[in-house]
């Protein structure tokens, strides 16, 4: 049996579930690796890097990822205060989704 074969039987075995499906429920489950990740390269190759902070890199991770179960069932629905110490929350997805356009419009 070559791979290709044997992962069409895999994937049919998790009832339509695609191995790009499985990926991203696995990089949902981590973001914190890939915020990290993010980090790191701004950083080192972004001159606007002291513009961002935690919600900018986590709007960035999560971009492409939002239909996953993971984030649809434990994240989007989530209020992030987002000024620490005052009443100021947003929901995660509207946070995120917003935060995003500050990184993409540097």
């Amino acid at each position: 049996m070559e791979l290709n074969e044997l992962m069409d039987i895999f994937e049919s075995k998790l009832a339509g579930t695609t191995r790009a499906n499985i990926h991203h429920q696995y990089i949902a489950q981590h973001i914190g690796v890939l915020v990290a990740g993010l980090k790191e390269f701004a950083q080192k190759y972004d001159a606007n890097y002291s513009n961002y902070d935690e919600y900018d890199y986590l709007g960035l991770a999560w971009e492409g990822l939002t239909y996953t179960n993971y984030f649809l069932t434990n994240v989007k629905n989530t209020q992030i205060y987002y000024v620490p110490q005052t009443s100021v929350h947003m929901r995660a997805d509207s946070l995120f989704s917003i935060k995003i356009n500050n990184i993409m419009s540097d």
